[in-house]
């Protein structure tokens, strides 16, 4: 009897073996064999928090570089460029927008082996995160693209920053601009739609928005400001 239990025992254990052996195996298979995507850096659904960021999308083979079938679409006007490098796809994104989501879709994305993902979505929001809650990518990419690696930069400790009458943000481009920062301003004056031509009522605002910058030690004749509604540029 107790002989029989132990060989009925064994063989169970065997069994367990082999199935884990052949799920193993299956896992290896699909990893190395069918064309995917492997990771994305940042991670799809991450919040970023710039106005310019580069997505990394990590394949498990080499991609055709010429392939005209090949697309990457974006919810918005928000793609700079792309480029291939072996089993890696390097999204350039620029124009991103405060607390908006934002969705990346790959389209019939083949590898040099002929094997087609028909569809891949990434999406993430651009969302304010302070700076030592960020990854350590997305500090390395936010370095990486302010005025020489420096963070200390006032505007970007000054914004965002809304109130009843203004919302100031930032945005951080990827080359320096016309004043040699690689920071632009936004600045949006809270008045509503009936309004928007009262000069009297943009001037005051706008100068509230100005006086703040100010108290925090940004000179807002050494940054590249948008203003809207657009009319209240040259006041």
């Amino acid at each position: 009897m107790i002989l029989d239990f132990l060989s009925r025992y064994k063989i169970i254990i065997w069994i367990i073996i082999i199935i884990l052996a052949l799920a193993t195996a299956g896992f290896i298979y699909y990893r190395v064999a069918v064309f995917q995507v492997t990771s994305t850096n940042p991670a799809n659904g991450t919040n970023f928090s710039a106005g310019s960021i580069t997505v990394t999308m990590n394949f498990n083979k080499d991609l055709q570089t010429n392939n005209p079938n090949q697309k990457v679409n974006a919810s918005a006007n928000i793609i700079k460029n792309t480029q291939i490098e072996g089993n890696k796809l390097i999204i350039n994104l620029i124009n991103l927008q405060i607390n908006t989501n934002y969705q990346i879709e790959l389209q019939n994305m083949t590898s040099t082996d002929n094997q087609v993902i028909s569809s891949f979505v990434y999406k993430f929001k651009n969302n304010y995160v302070p700076y030592d809650q960020l990854s350590n990518d997305l500090k390395k990419q936010f370095q990486q693209s302010t005025d020489k690696g420096n963070t200390e930069d006032p505007a970007l400790k000054a914004t965002p920053h809304t109130t009843s009458t203004y919302s100031i943000t930032t945005e951080i481009l990827s080359q320096p601009n016309a004043k040699g920062k690689t920071i632009n301003l936004t600045i949006a004056l809270l008045v509503p739609n009936y309004e928007q031509n009262n000069t009297t009522k943009l001037k005051d605002y706008k100068t509230q928005a100005l006086d703040y910058l100010k108290s925090k030690g940004v000179d807002p004749n050494n940054y590249v400001i948008k203003y809207f509604p657009t009319a209240a540029t040259n006041l």
